[in-house]
């Protein structure tokens, strides 16, 4: 495994060699100290291995279909009574879950033949669509960052899908591709607060300034939808209420982080008594219950 011990811009780096560098602190990681969660939640986080979700391994067979880098795939078999091969349609069979349980001992993805086509028909939607072309035209996918959060000392890293060749005099526009069931921006906002895209958008930028990639980056949210049509939207946090509470967030956790770390304490919700208050949804549907 590579170890980084350099805050820099790595073009190179294997993305299970990036993730190894649990010493620099990334905002899948910070997450985890977002309230309600505690510390106690950051360290139980950082022990576990890596969920496998069919959701998740979707979303990588597309980054690498659009980006052209990242995880390599392969198509689950399964074997017929004649115990020949075939493209698997779902995991019913022993043979079937086999194979999918090898590919990931091998460090492949593993992927239905449904799905990969799905894939395909997301990737093709990516690249159809204006902004989002444009915004993926030329550049550099998958590159870490490192840098010293000069605020708190933290050490950070993250990973971009892809950094954009800089062009004098233009404003450096990051896109960051996401795979969702609703591209509408509507919905997608609702599932950025939810999964903590924002904080994603915040962290990001930071690396790229503290880096002198660019003082002023901008970061985009390219949505692809997984079901047909396969709708693409192209998104970003711009509201000033909304990039403030993002900037606490994220500054909030690294502070929590770096006190943590120096202390060695990882604590949880406390030991004393918490006075609750019960949620306003059950006063009125019981007023109008008891009336």
């Amino acid at each position: 495994m590579r170890t980084i011990t350099e805050p820099g811009v790595y073009t190179d780096l294997k993305a299970e060699d990036y993730h190894a560098q649990t010493e620099w602190l990334s905002w899948s990681r910070m997450k985890n100290l977002v309230p309600p969660m505690t510390p106690a939640h950051f360290m139980a986080a950082l022990a576990a291995p890596e969920p496998r979700k069919r959701h998740f391994d979707l979303g990588k067979v597309v980054h690498r279909l659009v980006l052209g880098e990242g995880d390599q795939f392969a198509v689950v078999q399964a074997l017929n009574k004649q115990k020949e091969p075939y493209d698997a349609d779902g995991y019913t069979t022993v043979s079937a879950q086999r194979h999918r349980d090898a590919l990931y001992e091998q460090g492949l993805i593993p992927i239905l033949r449904h799905e990969l086509e799905a894939a395909h028909a997301m990737a093709d939607a990516v690249l159809a669509h204006e902004s989002a072309s444009i915004l993926l035209g030329n550049g550099t996918p998958e590159v870490s960052l490192f840098w010293v959060d000069p605020g708190t000392g933290v050490k950070c890293r993250a990973r971009l899908d892809w950094l954009p060749d800089p062009v004098e005099g233009r404003r450096l526009i990051v896109p960051d591709l996401k795979t969702a069931d609703s591209a509408a921006p509507s919905e997608f906002a609702k599932a950025a607060a939810r999964l903590g895209y924002y904080g994603q958008q915040e962290h990001y930028s930071d690396g790229i300034r503290a880096l002198g990639i660019a003082a002023d980056p901008a970061f985009l949210f390219v949505v692809v939808e997984k079901d047909a049509p396969h709708l693409v939207s192209v998104d970003q946090i711009a509201e000033p209420d909304d990039v403030r509470l993002a900037r606490r967030i994220v500054d909030h956790c690294r502070r929590l982080y770096r006190d943590c770390l120096a202390a060695d304490r990882w604590p949880g919700y406390g030991s004393g008594v918490h006075d609750l208050s019960l949620p306003s949804w059950l006063h009125f549907q019981m007023e109008e219950a008891l009336s």
